[in-house]
């Protein structure tokens, strides 16, 4: 079954919900790079507010090939300069302007780092191509050397009736009636998070085609159960 956060992905920056800000500060960074001094933006915020979404519909929408990769991948400075390096300065495969994406880079700030936030830091000044990071917690203190090097943007919690409005989107294409209430109170689950709100709507509407008050009342019950049963477990 094909995930609807993918079916119903944006495929141009105008489709990217409740981020204006963020997506013409992407813009400019990417039209302006020949010049910039700074050759990276890091993009953080809470999961599910698009950071990922807004680089992938930049790149369709203008053309650009996307290299993408995620920083589990560096295990080490090593793993860094082997991947990344070569990435950040061949030419595109197809003749075509070049965007790197770096998923999670502060999932390298732990202790197993091993030089490689430093590492991309290095890569970043030498790049030939706009280099992406996504980061959800971007003060995380390993990150400090690309902090001083790259230019941050805040992507924050998409506002409700945004979430609620792409909600009625997918319904309207899936062609699933729905109960106001039931969509302000998935909205209201999923805390600002559009993926969330997609993948419940996925799960609750499975194998039917409506969505009433009463389907997410009991959702909202086993959502509760499970974490108290969660919480007792520790």
């Amino acid at each position: 079954m094909t995930s609807w956060t993918q079916k119903y992905s944006p495929s141009k920056l105008s489709e990217i919900a409740g981020q204006p800000s963020a997506v013409l500060a992407v813009l400019r960074f990417v039209e302006l790079f020949a010049s910039s001094k700074k050759k990276a933006l890091l993009l953080y915020g809470p999961s599910g507010v698009g950071k990922t979404c807004l680089v992938k519909a930049l790149a369709e929408e203008f053309n650009y090939e996307l290299v993408e990769m995620n920083a589990s991948q560096f295990r080490d400075a090593g793993s860094v300069k082997q991947i990344l390096g070569p990435a950040s300065k061949q030419a595109s495969l197809f003749g075509t302007k070049k965007i790197i994406l770096v998923d999670d880079v502060d999932s390298m700030s732990g202790k197993k780092d091993r030089g490689g936030v430093s590492e991309i830091a290095e890569v970043v000044a030498e790049t030939k191509f706009p280099i992406i990071l996504t980061a959800t917690d971007a003060h995380a203190d390993k990150l400090k050397p690309l902090r001083q090097i790259v230019n941050s943007i805040e992507l924050k919690q998409i506002d409700s009736a945004a979430i609620v409005m792409k909600l009625k989107e997918i319904c309207s294409a899936e062609k699933i009636s729905y109960e106001e209430i039931a969509l302000k109170k998935l909205t209201a689950f999923a805390d600002g998070d559009m993926r969330a709100a997609i993948n419940d709507l996925q799960m609750l509407t499975e194998g039917k085609k409506d969505l009433k008050d009463s389907d997410i009342n009991l959702f909202g019950r086993e959502r509760e159960s499970d974490v108290k049963k969660h919480s007792a477990d520790f």
